[in-house]
């Protein structure tokens, strides 16, 4: 009868989770991060946007710090990402165009070309910084994107007659 008191006792303490599940009210996400979409490398540290979200990794401290929608991202499926290195702003772009500044930590959303209505796609192609600004190439033409103020400064059609015009 004590070996079977002991084994049964050894089972229920073995068979415990090493970490417990999250707290009622607390979420936690189990995303997979395989898949490389964008990479940037600011000051020695990696970014990597993928399909489920954002995270770095630090080579020097091998510190990894991820962010999803569940944890302050405004969307998923990133398409593209750039860092502005005089405004110390990383840019993501998604592929529904939506657009996320991260700075300091801190997520700020840009909608408007997510929300605007236009026929076609409106996919962000690729992200160059010039100055204070992002010039984004669309599915439907350029943007303009002011760093500093966090807005849409311009849209260019530049296809005949003013009309849309993917480009890269």
């Amino acid at each position: 009868m004590p070996r079977l008191l002991i084994t049964i006792l050894l089972s229920i303490l073995l068979t415990r989770p090493a970490h417990p599940q999250a707290r009622v009210g607390e979420w936690q996400d189990q995303l997979s991060f395989g898949r490389a979409i964008s990479l940037v490398e600011v000051q020695g540290t990696i970014y990597c946007g993928t399909r489920s979200g954002l995270f770095y990794y630090n080579p020097e401290t091998s510190e990894i710090r991820k962010w999803t929608k569940v944890s302050g991202l405004s969307d998923v499926d990133i398409a593209g990402l750039a860092y502005s290195e005089d405004h110390k702003t990383l840019i993501i772009a998604y592929a529904n165009s939506n657009i996320d500044l991260l700075r300091q930590n801190t997520i700020i959303n840009i909608p408007d070309i997510r929300r605007k209505q236009i026929t076609g796609s409106k996919r962000i192609n690729s992200i160059q910084i010039t100055g204070d600004e992002a010039i984004l190439s669309c599915g439907f033409g350029i943007i303009r994107l002011n760093l500093i103020r966090q807005e849409v400064a311009s849209t260019y059609y530049i296809g005949p007659g003013g009309s849309h015009i993917e480009v890269f």
